[in-house]
């Protein structure tokens, strides 16, 4: 019997453990818009497609949560969904959100066949045989040392001093308390993983799923057009924007020619007013901000790029970054987090702004690099598809079902 076979036959039966099981997958703010929900929303298709019944737990208001259940899966689709009461309003920092959302779950009683939590990690404190966490970074793991590295990159907050009191209490009610924990921990890069591990154990790495289809031929183009550098993501403060816009014009002014500078992403419409404003002083950098675009012309753009940037440090895994690679552009990227566990070659990485700026001139002005790049990105980038992460994640939860008994 061939490998192959093998894997077959195990994910045969790891769907077969899942066909017509209720699962219970809970999930925080169905209308993130992030990473995060991009992960939910793959798993709850995961185990439609091998006939799992999902109910869906989250603290997201119900016509609007149902609403986004209907656009993303179909408006007939069978999901059900329950609205989690948590005890918060005012400006609550969303990991105490988060904490009370927890708590509020740790009550419940689960008759599903299977738990998993696809936001953070969580407790019970009545137990279950078949629990999951799908940890994307262990929100109550912060920690005073991950926070002077933040600090030292130029992110560290004000939130993250009170995330990181926040955890050290959580670690301490969790050592104290009876509540059990997942069973079965998920996450997405070995550098996570490794966190993890110092806090709860060992966690299966199951990369996320990234949209690796619809790009179509990068068009021909005149050859005196202007170069394009872009970045995708959630605009926010932390992606540092204009910190990437400043180095891309001093790179701009260096080589002597201009540069568009496409971003994509929703945010806030104060902080992408604050960004507009910012953007309007370079002076070698036409920026555009592209705020709500369809699919088809997000992806129009990237493949239109010459080069794509991330600015996040110490990301955990950069879907963003998963997505330019299957666009077919080099990407650069911050030299720490999970990030490097994704690129093609080291070279895609900066360590700091000189670092950053050499490396782009580069990428821009020498095209047998370019291509090189473009071509391993391409590759490299099948191993983010959907149809990896569904198996992946059917393999996991269905054999874990396999030995469980409510």
């Amino acid at each position: 019997m061939t490998m192959t076979t093998m894997t077959e036959n195990a994910i045969g039966t790891s769907r077969t453990a899942l066909h017509g099981k209720p699962i219970a997958v809970l999930h925080y703010d169905l209308l993130g818009g992030g990473g995060a929900e991009v992960v939910a929303f793959a798993m709850i298709r995961a185990l439609l497609e091998s006939g799992a019944q999902v109910v869906v737990y989250s603290s997201s208001p119900d016509p609007e949560a149902r609403a986004v259940l209907g656009k993303e899966f179909g408006p007939g689709t069978a999901i059900e969904y329950r609205k989690v009461e948590t005890r918060y309003s005012g400006p609550v920092p969303k990991i105490a959100r988060v904490l009370l959302f927890n708590e509020a779950l740790s009550k419940l009683r689960f008759s599903e066949a299977a738990v998993i939590n696809t936001y953070s990690e969580f407790w019970l404190r009545h137990p279950h045989p078949a629990t999951f966490a799908y940890i994307h970074f262990p929100i109550f793991g912060h920690s005073l040392q991950l926070q002077s590295e933040l600090r030292g990159l130029g992110v560290w907050t004000k939130s993250g001093v009170m995330g990181t009191a926040i955890s050290s209490a959580v670690q301490l009610y969790l050592k104290a308390s009876r509540a059990s924990f997942p069973k079965v921990l998920m996450t997405n890069s070995n550098w996570t993983a490794r966190r993890i591990a110092r806090l709860y154990g060992e966690a299966v790495v199951v990369q996320p799923p990234a949209s690796v289809s619809g790009f179509d031929s990068r068009a021909e183009e005149p050859p005196d057009r202007l170069l394009r550098v872009v970045s995708i993501g959630r605009l926010v403060p932390a992606k540092r924007i204009p910190w990437l816009a400043q180095q891309i014009d001093l790179v701009a002014r260096r080589i002597g020619k201009r540069v568009e500078y496409h971003i994509i992403g929703r945010g806030e419409s104060s902080y992408i007013q604050e960004l507009r404003q910012s953007l309007s002083a370079l002076s070698s950098v036409d920026a555009v901000i592209h705020a709500d675009v369809s699919t088809a012309e997000r992806n129009r753009v990237l493949r239109a790029a010459d080069v794509g940037v991330h600015g996040f440090p110490c990301e955990h895994f950069g879907l963003a970054v998963a997505e330019m690679m299957a666009s077919g552009i080099p990407v650069l990227t911050p030299r720490n987090g999970g990030l490097g566990e994704q690129l093609f070659e080291s070279g895609q990485s900066y360590t700091d702004a000189e670092d950053f700026k050499q490396k782009l001139e580069q990428m821009l002005s020498d095209p047998a690099l370019s291509m090189r790049l473009r071509s391993g990105n391409l590759k490299m980038s099948k191993e983010f598809s959907p149809e990896s992460f569904s198996q992946k994640i059917v393999e996991v939860v269905g054999r874990e079902l396999q030995y469980s008994v409510l």
